[in-house]
């Protein structure tokens, strides 16, 4: 019917649910079967999960996961608990306002103090921002001759406008600091990201484990320990 889980379940029901991927291929199935980096395959059908509000087929498609891949549950789980948390995805989630994260804050700067902007260009290239909102913003500012902020926020959309103006109004910041939260900015968005590839390689790895794919189990094993001496070094 081209309903998504949440809303077949809605609709339908759990029995109507269960019996639909019984009938068919099956969703973890399906997913698996296809063809692609199987990270980000494993990672869409956590999305998908994730949307599935009924937990006891949540924690069933869970467990069929761990399953036929080779990964814990409980890493699983925890990959299901980040995509939660990420904007858009809760959908009545009415918490108080969050910490800025270091991406936005830095855009914030980037705008606040045009005196900083060389060093912020010097060091960090839009392709390291994992915020794909951000990143669009940061690539329409570096590849773009216009610096008064007028004439860059004509051209932003309505989305990218609002993430502007939060990351500017929400800048709280010492004028004498500017250099040194600059850096820690960028320190941060590269920890995260270095943390992000690791885990990716540590579920290459499971996966490639449960498989039986020795020479590539020895490869990613290899890229991980590089990635740690570059962290380390860096």
């Amino acid at each position: 019917s081209g309903d998504d889980p949440d809303t077949f379940l809605r609709k339908k029901g759990r029995d109507a649910f269960q019996q639909k991927f019984r009938d068919v291929m099956g969703l973890v199935d399906f997913y698996l079967s296809l063809s692609g980096e199987r990270v980000d395959i494993v990672r869409d059908l956590i999305l998908i999960i994730s949307r599935v509000t009924d937990g006891i087929i949540r924690s069933d498609l869970i467990r069929e996961v761990s399953e036929k891949t080779g990964l814990s549950e409980q890493f699983l789980r925890e990959e299901l608990n980040h995509l939660r948390k990420k904007p858009g995805l809760s959908r009545n989630d009415k918490k108080s306002a969050e910490p800025m994260s270091a991406e936005r804050f830095l855009l914030g700067v980037y705008l606040s103090y045009p005196e900083h902007v060389h060093l912020i260009r010097e060091s960090i290239t839009p392709a390291e921002i994992e915020d794909k909102s951000v990143r669009a913003i940061f690539e329409k500012l570096y590849f773009s001759s216009v610096s008064m902020l007028e004439e860059i926020t004509a051209k932003l959309n309505e989305h990218e406008l609002a993430i502007v103006t939060g990351a500017t109004m929400g800048l709280n910041i010492d004028s004498e600091e500017v250099e040194r939260n600059i850096r820690d900015c960028i320190r941060t968005i590269r920890s995260k990201k270095l943390k992000r590839r690791l885990r990716d390689l540590e579920m290459e790895i499971r996966i490639a484990e449960n498989r039986g794919e020795g020479h590539l189990i020895n490869n990613l094993q290899d890229q991980m320990n590089l990635l740690i001496k570059e962290g380390g070094s860096g």
